[in-house]
């Protein structure tokens, strides 16, 4: 049982992971016309605020908590005050159970050093990223498209089939190498040289392997893999 809870667990962070990638994607794929560098520069200064708050005023955060989820049941309750009563109970049973559920699914996604340090796993990403902008411009793509897709792989594929695991590494050797052959299909579809998608995928894949704190490094070798390949702009 705690071994399927901690997979779960694992396996919502990844989602997570998803999709706080695709918000680091905003700048290139044209929901709103705001220059890289500006973008990721706002969402380092958030992350970093937020990141304090949750470190140095605990009782802060808790209180922002309480208020969203005072929010949250006023809500529910004016739902509720708008129902016939005949169907107040069901209603009333099913917005409880999903409040349960969400709750739950924060608890599993909460690693235990994030309880104490707070998301420094997202505040690095964008660090990453913001550093790959600043030094490999439009190459900074690469970057962000190897952390949505090296880490969840990886992971996921380690979790259910990962059997060799490596000296050394963070993961397995199942889990890097689908991670390797996803990157390199993913930026072949892009039309990158099969060669160039194979070493790019090679170098941050090894990254994700080795590094203490893979969100901060992957950007920046997949990035700087790209530039010195001389890879297509995306």
């Amino acid at each position: 049982m705690i071994v399927r809870e901690e997979v779960k667990g694992e396996l919502l962070r990844k989602v997570a992971h998803v999709l706080f990638c695709f918000t680091l994607l905003i700048p290139y794929i044209g929901i709103i016309s705001i220059p890289p560098l500006i973008y990721y520069t706002i969402l380092a200064i958030l992350a970093a605020l937020i990141n304090g708050i949750i470190v140095k005023k605990p009782l802060l955060s808790k209180e922002l908590v309480n208020f969203f989820e005072n929010r949250r049941k006023k809500t529910i309750e004016t739902i509720l005050y708008t129902t016939p009563q005949p169907f107040k109970h069901v209603i009333e049973e099913s917005l409880f159970r999903l409040e349960q559920l969400v709750q739950e699914q924060i608890k599993r996604m909460e690693r235990e050093y994030e309880k104490k340090g707070g998301y420094i796993g997202i505040v690095h990403g964008i660090i990453g990223v913001l550093t790959s902008a600043i030094l490999f411009n439009d190459y900074t793509i690469y970057g962000i498209i190897a952390l949505t897709v090296i880490d969840p792989i990886a992971a996921t594929i380690g979790i259910l089939y990962g059997r060799i695991r490596l000296p050394l590494a963070q993961g397995s050797l199942e889990g890097t190498l689908a991670a390797i052959i996803g990157l390199t299909f993913i930026l072949t579809i892009l039309d990158v040289n099969p060669e160039v998608a194979i070493l790019i995928s090679f170098f941050a894949s090894l990254t994700e392997l080795f590094s203490i704190e893979d969100n901060l490094t992957i950007p920046l070798v997949a990035s700087l893999s790209a530039y010195l390949l001389s890879a297509p702009r995306l």
